[in-house]
């Protein structure tokens, strides 16, 4: 029960409707969005080799 109440309290507390100005966010340009795509998928391989080896 207690772990049900603490939950509901954090989300009450993460709440975007308890925020009192909107946040910018910013645009991200192409050439960082395939940077990360290429950094998610490099990070993925290696993961992927080294479970191989064990």
């Amino acid at each position: 029960m207690k772990k049900y109440v603490l939950t509901a309290a954090i989300a009450l507390l993460s709440s975007p409707a308890w925020a009192a100005d909107p946040i910018d966010v910013p645009e991200m340009d192409a050439g960082v969005g395939f940077a990360a795509i290429a950094l998610l998928v490099g990070a993925a391989a290696i993961i992927r080799e080294r479970s191989k080896r064990k």
